[in-house]
């Protein structure tokens, strides 16, 4: 049973600079995650009027070099808490702070159905751990084990964010998970329970390759994949129109805001169909069925991952049609054979029966109003939507050589698509000298992660209030220049 490492980081600034001091560390964490953990501990911008409480710690989780995931807790020191820094500049708006990290092996991770908000509560319960603060100095540590597991759906937690954001909130925040390199959403439920919920609405497989943070942790070199803030600081502010981040308010989302950013893309169609009819058995009894499977198990390596995804959501769209078509007549067929007695409207459990005519039907059944289809969909020769998330987790896997060098362009390639022009030179002379040592096949397998990234840019979700921004697609083209020669070359 793998254990759970633990670290202890300080982080502070010195002459404007940021630097991450270890405290203390348990022994089982492989060198190339303590090197991870100490730059993106240092490499975030906070903002601390995002105050932490017991139901929204600030937490970020994303994956690490050796194949673990680091859980991370941000605790500001209480001597510092009423320190303002909201007129500073947004680069130094950071006042010193310590982290709380846990390193988690991926077979324990795997037990939780890689649902890390899960583990995270039953880490909480395990005996001999404590919450780390800064005024109590302790720092002894040792490694954990996290006993139990979780189930792959909470249907109760579904009912409730179907209530609140609902289906067109959860819907939006699945489409922004695929296509975007970071989204802000703000004034939702509680980010816990929100993040455990969009958690269940991918594959097992898929979870642990959304990184995110419950509060404003961001980094342009190293940026989550989705933000989930209580509010809207002028400091989210700042860095939303610096950097171009759509953002996105959960009171202000309606139907047709979601059918704006996309909402016929196959997977997140299919999740707004699930939760407008509460079909979460469907669900459920598909994603046990999806464990098995190998989501770039074929030729096309792990770069494929979330293009299978959206092939199987169509797959399942299609499914769910037809089951519902037939709950449809078998509840219809009851009716008319006049099964129910006693003059009580039948009903199912997912909500009364209605008459209209010689129609029947469920009060609550799904309206298709974004069952638009791609236009290519009939074409025999079209392919389903590609991404890759911005991450080289998929790319060091299967280049471990060129490690040091991708997770460098990483850096690189998400500066200069948040518009750092410096990045972008110095991503052109990083890809040239490191091009002509790779083979025709893996310069092509890298080009087309980062090309399927960059068009994701271009065509990512945005807030139907959030102003356009030329700039960002401009910086896009550019890069699509720098890949685009070598795209397809491993064919």
């Amino acid at each position: 049973m793998g254990l759970i490492e633990q670290a202890i980081l300080f982080v502070g600034r010195r002459s404007g600079d940021r630097e991450c001091q270890i405290l203390n560390i348990t022994s089982g964490i492989h060198q190339s995650d303590i090197v991870e953990i100490q730059e993106w501990g240092a490499d975030f911008l906070y903002d601390p009027a995002q105050k932490p409480t017991p139901e929204t710690p600030h937490l970020y989780f994303h994956p690490l070099p050796s194949g673990s995931f680091v859980l991370g807790r941000v605790i500001f020191d209480s001597r510092e808490a009423g320190t303002s820094c909201h007129n500073a500049c947004m680069h130094d708006a950071c006042m010193s702070y310590h982290i709380h990290c846990l390193v988690i092996p991926p077979e324990t991770l795997s037990r939780f159905h890689n649902n890390v908000i899960l583990l995270y509560h039953e880490i909480l319960r395990t005996e001999g751990f404590y919450l780390f603060h800064p005024d109590e100095g302790r720092t002894d540590l040792r490694p954990l084990v996290a006993e139990g597991a979780a189930p792959v759906l909470e249907p109760e937690l579904f009912e409730a964010l179907c209530d609140f954001p609902g289906p067109v909130g959860m819907a939006t925040l699945v489409r922004s998970c695929i296509d975007s390199v970071c989204t802000f959403f703000t004034e939702g439920p509680p980010t816990l329970k929100l993040l455990s919920g969009l958690l269940q609405c991918f594959p097992v497989s898929l979870r642990p390759e959304i990184s995110f943070a419950t509060a404003l942790h961001f980094s342009p070199s190293r940026p989550l994949r989705i933000m989930c803030v209580e509010s809207q600081s002028a400091t989210t502010r700042s860095i939303c129109g610096k950097y171009v981040i759509p953002f996105f308010n959960f009171m202000r989302l309606t139907p047709q805001s979601f059918e704006k950013i996309g909402g016929n893309k196959y997977w997140a169609q299919l999740i707004y169909e699930i939760l407008q009819a509460r079909q979460f058995e469907f669900l459920r009894d598909r994603f046990v069925t999806a464990e098995s499977m190998e989501f770039g198990a074929s030729h096309d390596g792990p770069i494929s991952d979330w293009k299978q995804l959206q092939q199987y959501g169509k797959t399942l769209l299609e499914e769910l049609q037809i089951s519902m078509a037939i709950e449809k007549d078998s509840l219809k067929s009851s009716f008319t054979t006049g099964t129910p007695t006693g003059g009580t409207p039948p009903s199912s459990a997912h909500g009364p029966i209605m008459q209209i005519g010689e129609e029947t039907f469920r009060s609550d059944v799904v309206h298709h109003v974004f069952a638009r289809k791609e236009e290519t969909e009939n074409d025999p020769g079209s392919r389903p939507p590609l991404s890759s998330p911005l991450s080289s987790a998929g790319l060091l896997k299967a280049f471990p050589n060129w490690a040091p060098e991708l997770r460098k362009m990483d850096s690189l390639l998400a500066r200069a698509l948040f518009g750092d022009s410096v990045a972008l030179e110095t991503l052109e002379k990083q890809w040239k000298k490191l091009s002509p040592r790779l083979t025709p096949s893996e310069r092509g397998r890298i080009s087309e992660s980062y090309v399927h990234l960059i068009q994701s840019v271009l065509t990512q979700p945005q807030d139907p209030d959030y102003p356009k921004h030329p700039r960002r697609s401009i910086d896009a083209l550019e890069l699509l220049n720098l890949f685009i020669a070598d795209y397809g070359t491993e064919e």
